[in-house]
């Protein structure tokens, strides 16, 4: 099943809001064949290694198929740690307690750019 959630993922979506989706489609589906979900403490959330880590292979594939091949870059990503949903979450945390936000001539606040673009990111910049 995971590989079914991994090609359903678009490169325009937030990994939050995927997860999110995705946790609101097995819960209904669940609830229509009569399972009942319960979390077991003892059992460790797979979804970042089986779901998230997938994705990211998927997105960075899709990056390099986009580069001309001439093109040869010299970075690494290996000394990038790899953003994960605490990382979102307090991004977003972080965010929402901003009291002050620097309004441009355009009406855009600074702030806003910025974290809507950070909630693209999956590793660290």
């Amino acid at each position: 099943m995971h590989s079914t959630i991994v090609k359903s993922y678009e490169d325009d979506q937030s990994l939050v809001d995927f997860k999110r989706n995705w946790k609101h489609i097995y819960k209904f589906f669940a609830k229509e064949f009569g399972y009942v979900c319960k979390r077991n403490a003892d059992i460790k959330d797979s979804w970042q290694e089986t779901i998230e880590d997938n994705i990211t292979i998927k997105k960075t594939k899709s990056i390099q198929s986009s580069r001309p091949s001439s093109s040869r870059s010299t970075s690494s990503l290996k000394y990038q740690r790899r953003l994960g949903t605490n990382d979102v979450l307090s991004l977003s945390n972080v965010h929402k307690n901003i009291k002050k936000k620097w309004i441009l001539k355009s009406g855009r606040s600074v702030e806003d750019i910025i974290y809507n673009t950070s909630k693209l990111f999956t590793y660290e910049q």
